[in-house]
């Protein structure tokens, strides 16, 4: 097994990545768009579940066109007891779609509960807004 990468590096190039396609132009209300890093504190032994139900959920997003296509990153990282953390990175069309989800999404969002854990006094899933300042 490879070691883990730190996450201050990884979450610093994954910063850097550019919010759209190289050469995409902006949709209409572009700045309504809201980038989100999401942080999964995943029960043991569920990694396998947890990443297939991320991967449905994905899905999800894009079959209802709630997402960018990209950038979508997906990273993990294991701590010292081996307990895997997943930190994905995304940008909803608009700030209103996770706070107005559809039934579909907020099934989604249940079943990835259910596969986490607070840990560390943070909840199971922790959802951060993100301003990217640049990208290449």
């Amino acid at each position: 097994m490879k070691p883990p990468i730190p996450a201050g590096p990884l979450l610093a190039l994954l910063l850097l990545l550019p919010a759209q396609p190289a050469g995409a132009q902006p949709k209409a209300g572009a700045a309504d768009q809201e980038t989100v890093l999401s942080t999964y504190h995943v029960r043991q032994g569920k990694e396998k579940a947890f990443e297939e139900v991320l991967e449905r959920t994905w899905g999800v997003y894009r079959q209802l066109d709630a997402v960018l296509p990209a950038p979508h990153i997906v990273a993990r990282s294991v701590d010292e007891q081996g307990r895997a953390d997943y930190r994905e990175i995304f940008t909803w069309r608009s700030a209103d779609i996770p706070d107005h989800a559809p039934k579909e999404i907020r099934a989604a969002w249940a079943e990835m509960r259910a596969l986490c854990e607070p840990r560390g006094g943070d909840g199971a899933i922790a959802f951060v807004e993100l301003d990217i300042i640049r990208s290449s």
